[in-house]
């Protein structure tokens, strides 16, 4: 988990946030292994029969993937409507007006920490392009520009991350745990949540 740890801080953007104001609506490391191959910017799909519970039919949405390890994105479950309010930048305005977006669990680690997967009509300084059409940022700027309607069109707010240590995604993939598939604008911001999986498992491999 150290090494995880270490990627994530490597990563740009640097500054992982966590919403003060989020409310829910209703809701060892392994030798080298054979398989070496990295997934940066791929969807990693879980098979049908994954082992590992809290990644049954999920698709991960892998941000880095090296030798340090590995550190992805649930972006098949969603949590709930969640609201936030951002203080704006200018000081005679005040609050800008609660926003509400869908949620979605990341993975099981830190899960205070927010993610935003969007569409490649918005960047600033510290967003991460993933794949044709995808991005990832995770700074206030993005909440304060979806806060005033000058953020992207499509939005995917993530909690939590998911991460792999070094060698232990590859030997997950060794064994067979995961298939890949293609990153998509349809796949990802899909708002609809059944079949998702079941798409990117008939995607598995295309492209590689």
């Amino acid at each position: 988990m150290r090494a995880t740890q270490e990627l994530l801080k490597r990563l740009r953007p640097a500054v992982l946030i966590a919403l003060a104001a989020l409310i829910l609506l209703g809701a060892k490391p392994t030798d080298e292994p054979a398989f070496s191959q990295f997934v940066t910017g791929r969807l990693l799909v879980a098979v049908p029969k994954m082992p590992d519970g809290r990644f049954r039919n999920t698709i991960i949405l892998i941000i880095e993937h090296n030798k340090d390890g590995a550190f992805g994105l649930i972006i098949n479950r969603p949590l709930g409507i969640a609201e936030f309010e951002m203080e704006s930048k200018e000081r005679d305005i005040g609050a800008l007006p609660t926003q509400k977006t869908q949620v979605f669990y990341g993975g099981p680690v830190e899960r205070n920490k927010t993610f935003i997967v969007h569409s490649t009509d918005y960047e600033n300084t510290e967003t991460l392009k993933i794949a044709h059409g995808v991005s990832m940022t995770a700074n206030l700027e993005i909440l304060h520009a979806i806060a005033t309607g000058r953020g992207p069109k499509q939005v995917l707010h993530v909690l939590g991350y998911s991460g792999w240590s070094p060698s232990q995604l590859n030997t997950e993939m060794s064994r067979d745990d995961w298939y890949t598939a293609p990153v998509t604008k349809d796949l990802v911001f899909s708002e609809k949540q059944e079949g998702k999986w079941e798409k990117a498992v008939a995607e598995r491999y295309r492209d590689l």
